[in-house]
């Protein structure tokens, strides 16, 4: 499952998957995890799937609803938290991955600055609208019939402000873009961008 669409077999995101083992080497095989926005853990099975390191901690933060339902399913590996605060409770994770959710929150750079000011050491985003521009631009996303019938405020994100909200505290180790880039709306082209920061020693 990605974004409520069934699929037949896994759908990978190798950059992402790259992303989590070069951590996970990085903090000797055992890799602490919070995926914001990350639903019912479908990256965390992909990270299974991939046959990945086994010793890992994801820690999905969610809206209420998803943690609630999410409960019923939690292992030792996989957790359901309603805040960025409630993770940190339990310690500092060794990566943030942010897959396909900063469009869709009211204030996405008030939730980069909580993050990169925790000081965790790696950050990771996926699948997340960008263009050149300077400016950050509000739309409407309209779903495809066929999957159901919804619409949401969807930002397209500015580029060089997302890197520069990263530029002081962290270097950017990759960049890389979904195979459906680029993407046009009305009057603007767009990427899926992904992006790999560290935090600077």
């Amino acid at each position: 499952e990605r974004d409520s669409v069934l699929f037949d077999s896994v759908q990978f995101s190798l950059p992402v998957m790259a992303a989590l083992a070069r951590a996970a080497c990085a903090c000797e095989g055992r890799l602490r995890v919070l995926d914001f926005g990350g639903a019912f853990g479908g990256m965390y099975r992909q990270y299974r799937a991939f046959g990945l390191p086994a010793r890992v901690s994801w820690n999905v933060v969610e809206q209420s609803d998803f943690v609630r339902l999410g409960g019923s399913f939690e292992n030792t590996e996989l957790r359901f938290f309603t805040s960025i605060e409630d993770v940190l409770a339990g310690g500092l994770p060794d990566l943030v991955l942010l897959s396909s959710v900063m469009q869709y929150l009211e204030n996405p750079f008030e939730v980069l600055r909580k993050i990169t000011s925790s000081g965790v050491s790696h950050v990771v985003i996926d699948r997340t609208p960008c263009f050149d521009a300077e400016n950050d631009l509000l739309t409407v996303q309209r779903v495809p019939s066929e999957i159901y019938k919804a619409s949401y405020p969807c930002w397209i994100l500015s580029r060089p402000s997302l890197l520069r909200a990263f530029e002081q505290n962290y270097r950017m180790v990759a960049a890389f873009t979904d195979s459906a880039s680029p993407l046009r709306g009305p009057g603007v082209e767009f990427d899926l961008a992904g992006f790999l920061f560290d935090r600077k020693s």
